[in-house]
């Protein structure tokens, strides 16, 4: 099965490299990326963490001509060994990236461009990017761009991966307590307003945002992403 998608991925990937490279057309990340160079907000130096790389094959693909230093980390082994294939990366971390983040366990102390390409729902313990933002900000450089998936339009997303009633309520739950709404409220957020609830937890964190804006990739996920800068002492 995952060799199935190994193959259909690595043909997809081929399109879309042909299309950056011959075409006016552009990945998630590259549009992500230009609009941060036109604007002059990018890093000087891109110091890059992935937390979610799966295969290597899509956003990490993209990173990689972007970045001075790249980092991947995988939880899953097959997927892991491919990405290794798939991208030129400096440092590959198998495991729970959440867990890294957490324990420190990563190569550098701290990254002035992270990804985090989450799932876009609950994957076993975890809920989109909550947990994540439990341990990221420790790894967050005084001046970093931040990108990360989120879920505007939760019924979006069951209706294409449907999931049970106990596992929706308990789902809601979670994305009410993180961006502090009423749990009837927490199923559809206008992006609009996710800004400025990210906005808010940002600053919360002691960083001053510079600039915030979103790239939607399909109807369930969007890419919100940000630049911060370290609040001074």
């Amino acid at each position: 099965m995952k060799f199935k998608i190994i193959i259909k991925e690595k043909l997809q990937r081929s399109l879309v490299d042909i299309s950056r490279k011959f075409s006016p057309l552009k990945s998630i990340i590259d549009q992500m990326f230009l609009d941060l160079s036109v604007q002059q907000l990018l890093p000087d130096n891109i110091v890059a963490l992935d937390l979610f790389a799966r295969n290597g094959l899509w956003l990490s693909k993209d990173c990689e001509q972007h970045s001075n230093y790249l980092e991947l980390c995988e939880i899953d082994e097959f997927f892991y060994n491919w990405s290794k294939k798939s991208v030129k990366a400096n440092a590959y971390n198998l495991g729970d990236s959440i867990a890294m983040l957490r324990h420190k366990k990563l190569s550098k102390e701290k990254y002035n461009f992270i990804l985090s390409d989450n799932f876009s729902g609950q994957f076993g313990s975890y809920t989109e990017h909550i947990e994540v933002f439990n341990y990221l900000f420790d790894f967050v450089d005084n001046y970093a761009v931040l990108a990360f998936n989120v879920v505007p339009n939760c019924e979006s997303r069951i209706k294409r991966y449907p999931v049970t009633h106990e596992q929706y309520e308990d789902w809601m739950i979670k994305r009410a307590k993180f961006y502090n709404l009423e749990t009837a409220k927490a199923a559809f957020i206008p992006i609009e307003n996710m800004k400025l609830i990210y906005t808010s937890i940002f600053n919360c964190k002691g960083f001053n945002v510079k600039y915030i804006n979103h790239l939607v990739r399909n109807e369930v996920v969007t890419l919100m992403y940000c630049v911060l800068e370290k609040n001074k002492e």
